[in-house]
């Protein structure tokens, strides 16, 4: 992985924007972090990390890139599971400074929500998990899905559009539950 990093005038955008731009669509990227800098007397300005593969262009990627829309594929509640999940493993990513890939894939968190699954050993059988990542990773993905089973969670019941009970509201891997 590598980091590379730009700035892009607040007032005057074409300045730096370009550059960015150009890298975002030739590389595989991992992560953008941006801050506005604001300094007496000078210009504000963006900073933009953007956190990248080595060596992995995507000039010679097909058009249709092979992306899945889950949101397509699967249904309603099955898609209400699939994103609850994806939540938990940005946190655990974001929290382990580690790609959100890492942690499990997206058609993995397909596969958990379409199979609800009840334990790492249901989980291992999942192509490319493997029992060690299954162990390590599987609790709050697990709990997650009881409890989304138990409350019959399908449907955002928040007025702020977080679903009730959400993962974000606590991290089990942080209390060493996971």
């Amino acid at each position: 992985m590598q980091l590379k990093f730009f700035s892009v005038e607040a007032g005057d955008p074409s300045i730096g924007e370009g550059e960015l731009n150009q890298f975002l669509r030739s590389h595989r990227i991992l992560t953008i972090e941006k801050c506005l800098v604001q300094g007496v007397g000078l210009p504000s300005y963006w900073s933009v990390a953007v956190e990248y593969l080595d060596g992995v262009s995507r000039q010679g990627d097909a058009p249709s890139s092979g992306k899945t829309d889950f949101r397509e594929i699967l249904n309603e509640q099955d898609f209400a599971l699939y994103c609850r999940l994806k939540d938990i493993r940005k946190a655990m990513a974001e929290d382990a400074g580690v790609p959100v890939y890492s942690i499990f894939t997206n058609r993995h968190l397909a596969d958990m929500a379409q199979g609800r699954f009840r334990d790492a050993t249901e989980i291992s059988g999942i192509q490319g998990v493997g029992k060690k990542r299954a162990e390590k990773h599987s609790p709050p993905f697990l709990s997650a899905i009881i409890e989304f089973e138990s409350k019959g969670d399908d449907k955002p019941n928040s007025q702020d559009g977080e679903p009730a009970g959400s993962v974000l509201e606590s991290r089990p891997w942080e209390d060493g539950q996971a």
